[in-house]
């Protein structure tokens, strides 16, 4: 096999899955770099999910020699000790979740294999920074079926761990959050953590947290993850919406967007919405027994670009609606189409 030419050898590789590229590595020095070289593209290893909800104290300070995992120059470790002189924490976390400067958060992983890993809140030398890009590249090389991330990272942190690299795709692989809190007086931090870290294959579902009363803040974070966030995230689910220009909003935006690719596919509003609407149907439908305005949005710069969306009447005569339903016509998704399956005209 090393007779072959490198991009033969991975493409064969590309066959294999975590474990069995494991045992590749084992039979030479050659396959092992190789492997190592090219793990962004070839099977990584995979959980079931990743949780990051709890913090503990008293950690006993156990931390092994990272001298030979990797070289740091000296201007990178001037920068380092600079971000632990000024206290610059590793993780941010809601004011849900008491803690104190020296405490942990629990990164918990769930599969066959159940691993629970330690970080600080706030790394205190050089030492621990080290042991945490560590890690960190670890998961950089995991994927999750779900998470759970009522804690999150800080990317400013994560990219000043990694700004010697720039080979290392600084995203959370995650095929599903189906439970996402949003804070208030967090949501931007979360909102940056969603944008820089996270890169989600289905379905991210969304929830603002019952005492959130920033309305400005709330539009603001909604708008910027629709219109920004398509590229990374297939499918967003936001359990219920609150202001009746946010929808209007990003219909414009639909339709003016000079990119729209940018703009997420599938986005469903679940839950009662309670909320009038300006809408112009381009036709109804019945849906399950529920009357539904089907709106037809093309945009102006590409009309090969055109998204529906399909509003379910709350009651059929007033104009208030508890799901709403927008996709874009040329995505295909299986488990929305599940969704707007009709059963007979309106």
């Amino acid at each position: 096999m090393k007779n072959l030419p490198i991009e033969a050898q991975l493409d064969i590789f590309k066959f294999l899955n975590f474990d069995q590229l494991f045992n590749i590595k084992q039979i030479n020095n050659y396959f092992n770099l190789l492997i190592d070289r090219n793990k962004w593209i070839l099977a990584n290893e995979e959980f079931y999910i990743i949780s990051m909800i709890k913090v503990e104290q008293n950690l006993e300070e156990n931390i092994f020699d990272m001298t030979d995992y990797m070289h740091v120059d000296d201007e990178l470790v001037g920068k380092w000790q600079t971000a632990i002189n000024e206290n610059m924490p590793l993780f941010f976390l809601p004011n849900t979740i008491q803690y104190s400067t020296q405490d942990y958060v629990v990164i918990r992983l769930y599969f066959n294999k159940n691993i629970k890993l330690k970080l600080p809140i706030y790394p205190k030398n050089i030492k621990q920074m080290q042991f945490c890009r560590f890690w960190l590249e670890q998961l950089f090389n995991c994927s999750f079926e779900e998470a759970e991330f009522l804690i999150i990272f800080n990317s400013e942190m994560i990219k000043l761990l990694f700004e010697n690299d720039k080979t290392i795709p600084l995203q959370f692989r995650i095929k599903n959050i189906s439970q996402f809190y949003f804070y208030d007086f967090f949501g931007k931090k979360q909102l940056k953590f969603i944008s820089d870290l996270l890169l989600i294959f289905e379905k991210f579902k969304i929830e603002f947290y019952e005492n959130y009363n920033n309305l400005t803040e709330y539009k603001e974070i909604l708008l910027e993850l629709l219109l920004n966030e398509g590229l990374k995230i297939p499918e967003i689910y936001i359990d219920e919406l609150k202001d009746s220009s946010v929808y209007h909003q990003l219909m414009r935006n639909i339709e003016t967007s000079t990119n729209p690719s940018k703009i997420v596919p599938c986005i469903i509003f679940e839950g009662a919405t309670n909320l009038r609407l300006n809408i112009q149907p381009n036709r109804f439908e019945r849906i399950s027994g529920y009357k539904v305005a089907v709106c037809e949005h093309k945009n102006i710069y590409n009309k090969a670009v055109k998204f529906t969306a399909r509003l379910t009447y709350e009651n059929k005569d007033d104009n208030i609606f508890f799901v709403i339903r927008i996709k874009r016509d040329d995505v295909k998704n299986e488990l929305f189409e599940r969704y707007i399956l009709v059963t007979n005209l309106y």
